[in-house]
């Protein structure tokens, strides 16, 4: 693509080039306000002219490419998974380990949270997979039904 484009960047010029030497000798009176007349050659008229239309549309276009392509980088950016310390690695039983109040969740994006539009009701919200004391994982039905021990 871009051989195209080049080659008609360089037929443009070359056309502009044998405009440009073959009414080089020919003057035009250009009156810009109703006093001020200037008389000025005609590839310059329309050089100028040809740059008056290209230039805004050029910024313009160039605009709205690094625009979406900073847009493009933040969603590519937002897709890649968060490389952080959330999910605690489950031990061997050990029973010299301290006993967890909590459970741990180790299987939930609290960064997907975050972004969602409206709160999810329990029927789509993803499970989080959570661990009983002894690492062996537990079903939330049964969490919430166990008894919470007195300490």
């Amino acid at each position: 693509m871009q051989v195209f484009r080049t080659i008609a960047w360089g037929l443009l010029l070359f056309g502009l080039l044998l405009f440009s030497f073959a009414n080089w000798d020919q003057k035009v009176a250009v009156q810009i306000w109703s006093d001020l007349v200037v008389e000025t050659n005609i590839p310059a008229i329309v050089i100028i002219s040809f740059l008056l239309g290209f230039i805004p549309l050029w910024l313009f276009h160039r605009g709205v490419k690094w625009r979406l392509s900073r847009r493009i980088a933040h969603l590519e950016n937002e897709m890649r998974p968060a490389a952080t310390d959330d999910t605690v690695p489950v031990a061997a039983h050990d029973n010299a380990a301290p006993a967890l109040d909590e459970p741990v969740v180790t299987d939930h994006e609290t960064a997907r949270d975050r972004y969602t539009p409206i709160a999810p009701n329990a029927d789509t919200a993803p499970r989080p997979v959570r661990h009983d004391r002894d690492g062996l994982t537990v079903d939330q039905d049964e969490i919430s039904a166990r008894p919470r021990d007195s300490e």
